[in-house]
């Protein structure tokens, strides 16, 4: 997320409730720079957006690429959406329609369950997550979406067994419909294995999974945190 030249705000000023582990909070709020200085656990929201159809294609997933100024990961292939939970704030949809363009509605959207994830930031700072997934049923053709650059580098829609398959190192790259900024088609390319971000390839292939699941109407067990965690960043 941007900062807010109007307002004077950066990201860095957003206050962020400090969580256990597990993700129940702590009663303690601090700034996001002072969360990630302190390696303090903290809530986020990860949207993953399933598209009826992309090009040819059946029912597709979608992977941002991160845009090349990110703090974390830059050019690297994530999630749909991702952002941090602001203490107060009304709209759980925010950062979605922010690097979507779209915002889910009512209807749309199924939890996935809840997951942890720890890294090291290039300045040397600590992002300790517990990430609530969603799933949004998204009604929209890949071209609608609007991301923003450089917020966003890219939109990536892929088959959910082939991405499967990627995080899974059954295959390098897999076929994508690539969705740019500003762009006014859509482009034909690859999804590669070496963009996905370091250690996410298991939790990338469980979301695979399940939609695969959803998808054919069979059962599934959503994604939960260990309380224990002792994450090594």
């Amino acid at each position: 997320m941007a900062s807010n030249p109007a307002s004077g705000a950066s990201e860095d000023d957003e206050q962020l409730a400090v969580t256990h582990p597990d993700g129940t909070p702590t009663g303690l709020v601090k700034s996001r720079a002072a969360v990630h200085r302190d390696g303090d656990w903290h809530r986020t929201r990860t949207v993953w957006a399933l598209l009826p159809t992309a090009g040819d294609a059946g029912p597709t997933l979608v992977l941002q690429q991160r845009g090349p100024f990110k703090a974390s990961w830059p050019n690297r292939l994530d999630a749909s959406s991702a952002g941090h939970l602001r203490v107060g704030d009304p709209d759980p949809w925010r950062e979605a329609e922010e690097e979507l363009g779209r915002r889910p509605v009512a209807g749309e959207v199924l939890p996935l369950g809840e997951r942890q994830s720890g890294s090291r930031l290039p300045n040397g700072q600590i992002d300790l997550e517990v990430q609530e997934l969603w799933l949004w049923r998204c009604p929209y053709d890949l071209l609608e979406l609007r991301p923003p650059y450089p917020e966003v580098a890219a939109l990536l829609a892929v088959a959910p067994d082939a991405l499967r398959r990627l995080a899974g190192g059954e295959a390098r790259r897999i076929p994508a419909l690539i969705r740019r900024p500003g762009a006014s088609q859509l482009e034909a390319g690859y999804a590669v294995a070496d963009q996905l971000i370091p250690g996410e390839e298991p939790y990338i292939r469980q979301v695979g999974e399940i939609t695969l699941r959803l998808l054919a109407g069979r059962s599934w067990s959503p994604l939960a945190v260990d309380p224990e965690s002792e994450l090594e960043v």
